[in-house]
């Protein structure tokens, strides 16, 4: 699932994939730049939230990504 924002993309990857069983994962703020930050307080907050390590971020996906490729893996699979 992903929304829009100002500087970047709100992205939320569902635990257990996209079934009935599925359960809500941790929302995401992806900036224009491709960094992965957690959310900000507020929607309409100027101060953005924490950064979130690429090790971390890419943690929910395949090890087997290749550090050059996180960014574009980790949009690709939410």
């Amino acid at each position: 699932m992903d929304g829009l924002t100002t500087n970047g993309v709100l992205v939320m990857h569902p635990r257990g994939g996209f079934t009935e069983e599925s359960k809500p994962g941790v929302w995401r703020e992806i900036s224009v730049c491709g960094d992965v930050y957690t959310l900000r307080e507020t929607r309409s907050a100027q101060t953005r939230g924490k950064l979130v390590s690429m090790s971390a971020a890419s943690a929910q996906f395949s090890s087997r990504c290749s550090q050059s490729s996180i960014h574009s893996q980790f949009l690709l699979q939410l």
